[in-house]
């Protein structure tokens, strides 16, 4: 079984892969909730009705220090090859202030963080070089 964490300013996310992509494991109907170790990986447990099978993680963190439960018998081989689906969950800004771990460790790309854009006019918005632009056939 593999599993997607997104761990991002105290609250966590978790997904799971099926059926070719990833789907929320809602908790009260949030996708997101608050992040207290003992009390998320007991209710991971209890909701993927877990029995010691062996799990895949990917996690997407804004810590080095996030761990999975020492409980949880992890798998010694991965075969993540969702790329897009992995990509498609990442946005600009969670890349910029987060990492990306595999558990266990596999050799896949990292998507990486996006530039920012040039505008296009020297200065402001495009509606405003827009509007320079109208000013200047007008006369």
């Amino acid at each position: 079984m593999l599993f997607l964490l997104k761990y991002v300013d105290e609250k966590i996310a978790l997904m799971e892969f099926e059926n070719n992509q990833f789907n929320y494991i809602k908790k009260n109907g949030e996708e997101w909730q608050p992040f207290d170790k003992e009390q998320f990986w007991q209710w991971f447990k209890k909701k993927i009705s877990y029995n010691d099978e062996k799990l895949s993680f990917i996690i997407i963190s804004d810590t080095d220090t996030f761990t999975i439960d020492s409980t949880i018998q992890l798998s010694t081989t991965n075969s993540i090859q969702h790329k897009r689906e992995i990509a498609s969950l990442l946005t600009d800004e969670l890349i910029a202030k987060t990492q990306l771990y595999y558990i266990p460790e596999c050799k896949i790309a990292t998507p990486q963080k996006v530039k920012k854009k040039q505008p296009i006019a020297k200065k402001g918005t495009l509606s405003e070089y827009y509007t320079n632009k109208t000013k200047l056939y007008r006369g």
